[in-house]
């Protein structure tokens, strides 16, 4: 561990929040991430067909905000398509993730899982991600794809005891932690004034790390990271510096809501239940956003801005509702359209979470009930 790094331990010592666990003590996953499944034997003759070459160049990345004032709220669309071009191998890596690991638990699909874990042993071994030319828009790119890949490996090993045949690659674990220490060392002593969502992610992340690798000292400094988050959130509900993105403030306190959410149920699986602390922040946060997607009036008369609410009504940006709904009690929304999805599925959440933790959706289309349990 850097200096840098024990930053956030120091804010932990001074938060409400305690640290339960012992070295000895192994870091758990939420129940529902461990399953008795039927495997389908792995078939020898099927060769996987998502060989991705691993991602070993610059990760000084273009921004799809490039030219942007402090809003960051005006998308550049050249910009956008460059960055969208860069990192195509890495959000292939991080769909094959979730794809995999979901068939897996699912279907007891043997050939995906090998397929995916090959794949993220020949980018552990070439070392991707971990290049030195790096700049704030490749550090993203960076948590969100350990987050991805990590909490794909997570699923599938979380079962193994019980299913056979997996076994723990001390490549991709060395990789995985190298991966979390350059999360960590950057996103420690940030400013205040700069925590966001992206401290957040960061958190997720070595969240998913620390499980994997039964690191406390990742544990810890994503508990404090999650902690420090939950003082960020203000009477009302808002997070004041994403209410600095202007039309695009609904947006990004849905985005935020999506890794606190997970650290939510990952950090009460390991006897830190945080979501009524700081005065229920966390619950007023999402109830402040749930009531912005109902009617983004709230947020336009706090901002000044009209909301673009344009992507935040899929399956995807309203993954982070399923955890809360299972482990808060919190009932379903209405006007969300919740009702038109057959899954809520969040690639850099773990997959399918309406599957993961095994509820079912609003109404939801009776062709794909029997996928769900």
């Amino acid at each position: 561990m850097t200096l840098r790094q024990y930053f956030l331990y120091g804010l932990l010592l001074f938060s409400p929040v305690s640290y339960v666990h012992s070295e000895g003590t192994m870091l758990q996953v939420p129940a529902e991430y461990y399953r008795r499944i039927s495997i389908v034997a792995m078939d020898k003759k099927m060769t996987c067909s998502d060989n991705i070459a691993p991602y070993v160049s610059t990760l000084a990345l273009t921004s799809k905000y490039e030219g942007s004032d402090d809003s960051r709220s005006d998308i550049n669309d050249d910009a956008e398509a460059e960055y969208l071009e860069s990192v195509a191998t890495i959000r292939a890596m991080e769909k094959l993730a979730a794809v995999a690991s979901d068939k897996y638990i699912k279907n007891g699909d043997l050939t995906m899982a090998h397929c995916f874990l090959n794949n993220l042993s020949t980018w552990a071994k070439a070392g991707a991600l971990l290049n030195d030319d790096v700049n704030e828009v490749g550090q993203a790119v960076r948590k969100w794809f350990l987050a991805a890949t990590g909490i794909a490996y997570l699923k599938i090993q979380s079962i193994r005891g019980n299913n056979g045949g997996m076994t723990q690659n001390a490549q991709v674990d060395q990789w995985f932690g190298q991966l979390a220490r350059a999360v960590m060392d950057f996103y420690s002593d940030r400013p205040i004034e700069k925590v966001n969502n992206h401290d957040y992610w960061a958190a997720w992340a070595v969240m998913v790390a620390a499980v994997n690798l039964q690191d406390h000292n990742m544990y810890r400094w994503a508990l404090a990271k999650f902690d420090q988050a939950l003082t960020q959130v203000d009477g009302d509900g808002y997070l004041e510096n994403e209410l600095a993105r202007e039309n695009k403030a609904l947006e990004y306190h849905n985005f935020a809501l999506q890794p606190l959410a997970m650290l939510a149920v990952f950090t009460a699986a390991n006897g830190d239940n945080l979501f009524d602390s700081h005065d229920r922040a966390l619950s007023r946060l999402t109830t402040r956003v749930v009531e912005g997607l109902q009617n983004p009036k709230a947020f336009a008369h706090r901002t000044g801005y009209t909301q673009d609410t344009k992507g935040l009504y899929t399956a995807y940006s309203l993954a982070w509702l399923v955890p809360f709904h299972k482990y808060f009690a919190m009932q379903w929304p209405s006007d969300l359209g919740l009702d038109t999805f057959s899954k809520l599925a969040n690639s850099r959440l773990g997959g399918d979470l309406s599957w993961q933790f095994n509820v079912n959706l609003p109404a939801r289309p009776s062709d794909e009930t029997a996928e769900a349990h």
